[in-house]
């Protein structure tokens, strides 16, 4: 069961402040509903000792909140793309350098890189796996062929 181990990373909900501004969109409807906002007679005449002039401005308070979702929502998807953008960034340096750590020529910071490349391996599953087993291959296979031949 490695999908219950924890990397350090989340990877459930990549978008936690999109789900928040969901429910918080849910409970504003909600309590809208309750307390009669969203019924036909209140747009058109106005609540209990509410005016008109109150109503319009209950609708622009409206328009300028929704507003102000959809940009929070753009803007955590924005953010979020950063972040995705910034740790595979951050990865291939790691990888970088992993792989020129193996052609040092000292043994103990070629086994550094080595498992640099076991911990990228294991950060990054879906998209690093393969080529971090490729390196490891091959710099396996040119130590034989030296020691070999």
């Amino acid at each position: 069961m490695s999908w219950l181990r924890s990397t350090g990373r989340r990877r459930g909900n990549k978008l936690p402040s999109v789900g928040l501004s969901v429910l918080l969109l849910a409970v504003s409807v909600l309590m809208a509903w309750k307390f009669g906002l969203l019924s036909w007679s209140y747009w058109q005449e106005g609540g209990v000792n509410t005016s008109r002039s109150e109503v319009l401005r209950n609708v622009g308070l409206l328009g300028v909140g929704l507003v102000g979702l959809g940009f929070g929502i753009w803007r955590a998807w924005t953010a979020h793309r950063q972040t995705i953008v910034a740790e595979q960034g951050l990865i291939t340096d790691r990888f970088s350098t992993a792989v020129e750590h193996l052609g040092h020529d000292r043994v103990t910071v070629r086994i550094g890189g080595l498992y640099a490349l076991k911990r990228i391996a294991e950060d990054s599953p879906d998209r690093d796996h393969l080529a971090v087993m490729d390196v490891v291959t091959n710099f396996i296979c040119s130590l034989a062929a030296t020691f070999l031949f």
